[in-house]
């Protein structure tokens, strides 16, 4: 983290946030019991960072200006559309975070760590999709969702017995298999 980030513990209020203007990052660490005030993030802040939670939580008070989200819960409990989210980082993803990456308008880019999803979240607009280690993704159930799909990443693919078809993959031109 570079001297203008910023750190805000799980005890703090998030009413904190107020004085953070001018960070153009924040991490919020592990074990927050509440995200109420989280409107409170500066225009300044382009990048949050949402530490390992254990139940999910709101994301209805984000502000619109965040560009890159990085997320470690399985599930969010409620969402809005955020027209500049470019970058989603999402560790743990379960099935119903699809609904939340499907809400994202700008969606460029979405790395998913230990994902526990069956089938490939939908987006019209995501160009690159890397997957670190999915545990329950057998094949690329649902490319066909991902019309501007152009970069696939998949490490340590374990479970996934084969690929399946790319047919639908039309614009992909890098695939990369670790």
């Amino acid at each position: 983290m570079c001297s203008s980030d910023r750190q805000v513990s799980a005890g703090v209020p998030l009413a904190v946030l107020e004085h953070v203007a001018g960070a153009p990052v924040v991490l919020l660490e592990p074990g927050r019991k509440s995200f109420d005030g989280l409107a409170a993030l500066p225009g300044s802040v382009r990048r949050l960072s949402i530490g390992k939670q254990s139940k999910p939580f709101s994301l209805n008070e984000l502000p619109s200006h965040v560009e890159e989200l990085e997320l470690d819960v399985p599930e969010i409990a409620a969402f809005k559309a955020l027209p500049r989210l470019r970058t989603l980082g999402w560790t743990r993803m379960r099935d119903a975070g699809a609904a939340f990456i499907r809400a994202q308008p700008a969606l460029f880019e979405l790395a998913l760590r230990n994902p526990t999803i069956a089938a490939l979240p939908a987006s019209e607009s995501l160009e690159r999709l890397i997957l670190f280690a999915p545990t329950k993704l057998a094949t690329l159930a649902g490319i066909e969702g991902l019309p501007s799909l152009r970069f696939l990443r998949i490490d340590s693919p374990k479970s996934m017995a084969r690929l399946g078809s790319l047919a639908a993959a039309k614009r992909v031109d890098t695939l990369i298999l670790i």
